[in-house]
């Protein structure tokens, strides 16, 4: 009897083993990559409330522009568990929990199977091509293999969760219970899952599971809860939005909305080329009519299907619909923050790749199963040769950014990560072309600006810093406006107040270290440089009661 289990559990279960397998080779190699400077420093290493322990503040307040609470708290937990920051122990988990979300994945598309059978089969043909393709495809390398892509990997995990539950077991109340669970737990990790609800509603009417009118009531507390992480995150984004991302009218927010979509199905289909940054803000986008050819692959993907809508079925089209939803929230018919840097990038792809992978998973299981199989071989061995040099680029910051330069020249992060690099190995003439470089892509940002006079204070260039001040220095209601640059503003007034007090300005640079203290309370450069002052300056009171009593000498320095 254990002989006869034993070949049934392999009959049926070895070829996501096999997938698996894969999964591990082409991402075991990232448990031993370092962290990268491209957001991993912002929201783990360099990350002030880990820093301060302050962990449960995620729950209570947006950081940095999000409200992702359970994401931070993972990575707080993680954090404990290795101090300092160990980038093998988040590498990992970024693993694991892909190899997991593969096996849902599998699941997921195997009882797809079988309800479009009406029975189980030891082999499905569907199961394993969808997990393969999931699993393999190089779109997905950027969120499996940056540790900040944990945010796409765990909402993905609970919406998988949460759609299991609610197709595997429709009548089962303690199964939709989970299954909204879920779909709480998903959306704080990620706000793009407010669209899982109408999603389950429409393959819920296409598996046949219930009315559209039960299924209405039953899905309608989803549905206020996805009103209210709409409302919530618009709110949050607000000020990024405001500043970075241009006004644009509904007609062309939907023409960036069809780019994108062209976009990534071209991506899908070919995955080369990809890139970090790609750069494709709304204004490049419509100014360069770089959109034609998205629009080109749109085109003929929509013509495909038309001419074979006969062949597919309902659930056909529910991944489908799956895919398509799951990618309209960051495809730009709704303004968000990232658009100030691009409207597309890989880790959006992670979860609607979902829907594609078991669609093409029922298809190619329709032909004859050798030929079924021979696809598999093929694309497995496609998608793990790119996926494999994909991979390789994740190592560090050296890896990352001459990528990142090479593919998108004017990809401001990646001039300001190389900047960083030639700082940090102190070649600060190396710096200055990237600095150059930064200044001609974004003039104005405070990240630019911050590293730049930092970069003439380590050159001794102190005049240069107080030169370039006047007009940067923004007055305290512009900081209170802009909470999720205070860091920065805080950290660039230190700078140029080090520079004030290296040419022997020392009141004025006292007055410039009070205003980084009202941008930033808890920045420690800014806390210990204050002693210092007030020892030099010989202060019968504390510097934090100077700052009190003369508040009119440092407050003017912003008009």
């Amino acid at each position: 009897m254990m002989k006869q289990f034993c070949l049934t559990w392999a009959r049926r279960y070895w070829p996501i083993f096999l997938v698996l397998v894969a999964v591990v080779t082409i991402y075991g190699r990232t448990v031993g990559y370092d962290f990268v400077s491209w957001d991993d420093d912002q929201n783990i290493t360099q990350n002030p409330l880990f820093q301060r322990g302050d962990w449960w503040k995620f729950w209570t307040e947006p950081f940095i522009g999000m409200y992702v609470p359970v994401v931070y708290t993972l990575w707080y937990g993680l954090l404990r568990l290795s101090t300092p920051a160990n980038p093998m122990l988040f590498h990992a988990v970024n693993v694991v929990m892909h190899l997991v979300n593969v096996i849902l994945v599998y699941a997921i598309a195997r009882r797809t199977e079988e309800h479009l059978n009406s029975g189980s089969r030891d082999f499905s043909s569907a199961a394993f091509i969808a997990g393969l393709i999931f699993a393999l495809h190089p779109l997905q390398v950027e969120s499996v293999a940056w540790v900040t892509g944990l945010r796409d990997l765990l909402c993905c995990f609970w919406i998988l969760l949460a759609t299991f539950f609610s197709l595997s077991s429709p009548s089962s109340k303690s199964s939709h219970f989970y299954a909204f669970l879920a779909f709480i737990i998903a959306v704080l990790c990620k706000p793009a899952a407010v669209v899982l609800p109408v999603i389950l509603v429409v393959m819920s009417t296409f598996w046949g599971i219930s009315t559209l009118r039960k299924l209405f009531f039953r899905y309608l507390p989803w549905v206020l809860v996805s009103a209210l992480v709409v409302w919530s995150t618009a709110h949050i984004q607000t000020e990024v939005i405001s500043f970075a991302v241009p006004p644009l009218s509904f007609a062309k927010r939907l023409l960036i909305a069809i780019d994108s979509f062209g976009f990534y199905l071209g991506k899908f289909a070919a995955p080369f080329g990809l890139a970090v940054d790609y750069g494709r803000t709304p204004e490049n986008v419509l100014g360069s009519q770089s959109y034609y050819l998205s629009i080109f692959c749109l085109t003929l993907s929509v013509s495909v299907l038309a001419l074979g809508w006969r062949r597919l079925r309902a659930i056909d089209w529910g991944w489908l619909l799956f895919a398509a939803m799951m990618m309209t929230p960051t495809s730009g018919i709704v303004p968000f923050a990232f658009q100030h840097v691009s409207s597309v990038a890989d880790h959006y792809a992670y979860i609607p790749i979902v829907g594609i992978a078991i669609f093409l998973g029922l298809q190619i299981a329709r032909l004859p199963r050798r030929f079924a199989i021979g696809i598999a071989l093929v694309l497995s061995v496609y998608l793990t040769a790119i996926s494999l040099q994909r991979v390789a680029i994740w190592r560090d910051d050296k890896t990352l950014y001459p990528v990142m330069i090479a593919a998108n020249p004017d990809s401001f992060a990646g001039q300001i990560g190389m900047l960083a690099i030639a700082m940090r190995e102190e070649r600060y003439q190396d710096a200055l072309p990237y600095l150059r470089n930064a200044e001609r892509i974004e003039p104005t940002n405070v990240v630019t600006l911050l590293d730049k006079w930092l970069l003439y204070a380590r050159l001794g260039r102190y005049q240069d810093v107080i030169a370039d001040a006047p007009g940067h220095i923004l007055t305290k209601e512009k900081i209170t406006a802009n909470p999720n640059s205070a860091s920065t503003i805080a950290a660039q007034y230190v700078v140029l107040a080090y520079a004030q007090m290296q040419l022997g300005k020392l009141f004025e640079s006292l007055a410039t270290v009070c205003l980084a203290r009202f941008a930033d309370p808890e920045n420690n450069d800014a806390k210990n440089f204050m002693p210092y002052l007030g020892q030099r300056l010989k202060l019968t009171m504390s510097p934090e009661q100077w700052c009190l009593e003369n508040e009119k000498l440092w407050t003017p320095l912003g008009r």
